[in-house]
């Protein structure tokens, strides 16, 4: 849904507009904002939010709820603990076994997002994946254009 053709698109129209993405979503703009530098401020007891420039005409105002964060620590934490349980002695299986459990833990995004399959086939936990998710807790990505800058109109 959210094309750099549907962003130019909406430009076109004049008006204002705001688009949700996915924080995971893996587009270029999404990831550029993310790098960003800034200071984060507070708008509510549970709400801080930081504006990027990714453009001229785009904007992001990425947004942090620090309860949310703790949340998404806790559930990272138990998948790790429920993924490293499920791959504990696969070391000792037989090549078509480690393969089926791959395969069973394929079916579930949660768990599956977080293993890593080493060239000789061996399940292991990919930290890697685990501390990026890591720097993703509590955020969330809503695109702002500039035409909904402070004092423009259409606010």
């Amino acid at each position: 849904m959210v094309t750099a053709r549907h962003r130019r698109y909406l430009r076109k129209g004049g008006g204002s507009y705001i688009i949700g993405e996915k924080i995971r979503s893996g587009s270029a703009e999404a990831a550029a904002a993310l790098s960003r530098q800034g200071r984060y401020k507070d708008v509510a007891g549970n709400l801080e939010v930081k504006e990027v420039r990714i453009a001229e005409d785009e904007r992001f105002v990425i947004c942090f709820n620090p309860g949310a964060a703790e949340r998404d620590a806790a559930v990272r934490t138990r998948m790790i603990a429920q993924l490293e349980e499920a791959i504990r002695d696969s070391d000792q299986f037989t090549r078509d076994k480690r393969a089926e459990l791959r395969g069973v833990i394929s079916t579930k995004p949660g768990l599956n997002r977080y293993l890593r399959v080493t060239p000789g086939g061996l399940l292991r936990t990919d930290a890697a994946k685990a501390k990026a998710e890591e720097n993703l807790d509590g955020k969330y990505l809503p695109c702002r254009p500039r035409s909904l800058a402070r004092g423009s109109p259409g606010r």
